[in-house]
């Protein structure tokens, strides 16, 4: 009862406490309001940025320094909003050049290529004129909230629960959830990005690096591709299929005639297709192998460095180039940190196409996309397919059935035929165009499609990683340097279709000699394999031995 009176006394109007909380309200308004208008502002001028962060972002900023301004330490408090705003500057300046905020392994590459860091913020000066002004004025403005709301109430309790809650994501990372940090994501805060980033630095990169710990060994090309003074004119458009197994395509002997316009074109000089091994069982952690030619996992720095990123190098061969997607915004918030964002000339994923952040599009919308480029120039152009991801039933526009629904066995294999007939639409653009294009296909993993269940995912599960590939010449063969690449065997891996796709782009890499036997391999959910990766024996005669790590 008496502590019942004594909290009425607290909070009756003109009362001590109520005026101090009042103190400690407006210190989380004032600093969070100075940190969202640097987000927004900085997000507003970058336009990929722009619609991209959750709206409850915003609100976990003010609840946040909410709490935080209980700190028993004042002058801490502080501190740590300084350092926000440091970091922040940071994350702007580095978005600005890498089209990604900082990954945890770069904080710890800063310190031994601290020189080649410095020569390289010296060419981008300029970038750090809009992040300075953006943050230096915020240094001011937080001071004087700081001071202005000194008499806020501080607990020696809530001080405690402040510690655990900064020790929070570094025990999420050692002990639960690893993947925290290891993505950075547009759609949270510049200041979550960087918690989250610290966490992991903390957790997992720092304690590997002191005690020398490798889950796998890091993989990167040992030099950058050669130009080919040999070089095509010819546009190149790579497809990226979505949970395409080739086990459900009639190209590859299922009995429903699922790719009817495919298994058209099988006889064709202009034709080749071949099973492959899909380099992740996830997108995540194969569509960045694809697009930076990587043939092993782990090998997180040597994309986010971009030496064989195929955007920069079309770019650096004149060409214009294209990132299409009908997969909606949300699903690429991780993924669109390794694309090389600043090299990509066009890029629009189904937001752009009028659906919200969450919503995928029908794949018909590539083709609307693809009927406005100008093919009087070279382009390279990556579409990216809803394609078959589930739910199947999402993926089939009304008036598409080409044989009765009655399963979700159905419901795949109508999203596989949606998929050719999609394909047999590209053909007939790309056709009327005119010039020559080479059209690179296959999917970004498999799918496991039975009536007791489907889904991919596990790397112990062939179907999850077994995929179509085919390359088609709109005008013209096959070279014989891809022909023979390629060799006369069944299978081919996203390895060899990335080294072609940079045949095309004019890049001498096909070179280096096939060996009958060789390892592929292929990633767990992680990009950098430490959920586990499939070690595979391909030889000219199949698939001899797999072996899991």
């Amino acid at each position: 009862m008496f502590r019942i009176q004594a909290l009425k006394e607290h909070l009756k109007p003109g009362s001590e406490f109520r005026q101090r909380i009042r103190s400690n309200f407006l210190f989380a308004l004032y600093t969070g309001s100075v940190l969202i208008v640097i987000e927004t502002a900085y997000r507003v001028s970058k336009g990929s940025l722009r619609s991209l962060m959750l709206p409850r972002e915003y609100i976990d900023i003010f609840f946040i320094l909410f709490v935080f301004s209980f700190f028993i330490y004042k002058r801490f408090v502080l501190i740590f909003i300084y350092g926000l705003l440091v970091f922040s500057l940071v994350q702007m300046v580095h978005y600005s050049y890498y089209g990604t905020w900082v990954l945890p392994a770069e904080l710890f590459l800063f310190f031994p290529k601290h020189t080649e860091v410095f020569a390289t913020f010296r060419t981008i000066v300029g970038m750090l004129i809009l992040p300075a002004l953006l943050v230096i004025p915020a240094f001011v403005l937080v001071t004087a909230a700081h001071r202005k709301t000194g008499e806020r109430i501080v607990s020696k309790y809530m001080s405690v629960f402040i510690i655990l809650f900064l020790l929070l994501p570094v025990v999420r990372v050692a002990f639960f959830n690893k993947k925290l940090g290891t993505k950075p994501n547009e759609d949270k805060s510049i200041q979550k990005n960087t918690v989250y980033t610290a966490a992991y630095f903390t957790a997992r990169t720092l304690p590997c690096l002191v005690f020398d710990i490798h889950t796998v060994r890091r993989w990167e090309h040992e030099e950058y591709p050669v130009l080919d003074t040999g070089s095509t004119d010819a546009s190149v458009v790579l497809i990226i299929g979505e949970s395409l197994t080739c086990s459900h395509m009639s190209l590859f002997g299922y009995e429903r005639k699922t790719t009817g316009f495919l298994d058209s074109l099988k006889n064709r000089s202009s034709f080749i297709y071949k099973k492959a091994l899909s380099a992740g069982v996830y997108t995540d952690s194969s569509l960045p192998h694809i697009l930076n030619i990587v043939a092993r996992p782990d090998a997180t720095l040597h994309i986010m460095s971009r030496k064989t990123n195929l955007f920069r190098m079309a770019r650096e061969q004149g060409f214009r180039t294209y990132f299409i997607t009908a997969q909606s915004r949300d699903s690429y918030s991780y993924l669109r940190s390794y694309l090389s964002r600043n090299d990509i000339d066009v890029y629009k994923d189904s937001f752009d196409f009028g659906f919200d952040a969450f919503t995928y599009a029908h794949d018909h919308v590539l083709l609307q996309e693809l009927e406005t480029m100008d093919f009087g120039r070279k382009n390279f152009i990556v579409l990216n397919m809803a394609g078959s991801h589930s739910p199947y039933s999402g993926r089939i526009p009304d008036g598409f059935s080409p044989f009765p629904v009655k399963n979700i066995v159905d419901e795949y294999d109508t999203t596989v035929a949606y998929t050719d007939h999609i394909m047999s639409e590209i053909v007939r653009i790309l056709s009327r165009a005119g010039g020559n294009t080479y059209i690179i296909f296959s999917s970004d993993h498999g799918q496991n499609v039975g009536l007791s269940g489907c889904g991919h995912g596990n790397i112990n599960e062939p179907s999850h990683y077994e995929v179509p590939f085919f390359i088609h010449s709109i005008q013209g063969d096959i070279e014989n340097d891809v022909r023979g690449f390629l060799g006369t065997g069944e299978w081919t891996c996203h390895y060899d279709i990335a080294r072609i796709t940079a045949f095309y782009l004019g890049y001498r890499s096909l070179e280096q000699e096939r060996s009958c036997k060789r390892k592929v391999y292929v990633n767990g959910p992680e990009l950098n394999g430490n959920s586990g990766y499939m070690e595979i024996l391909l030889g000219e005669t199949g698939i001899e031995k797999r072996r899991l790590h």
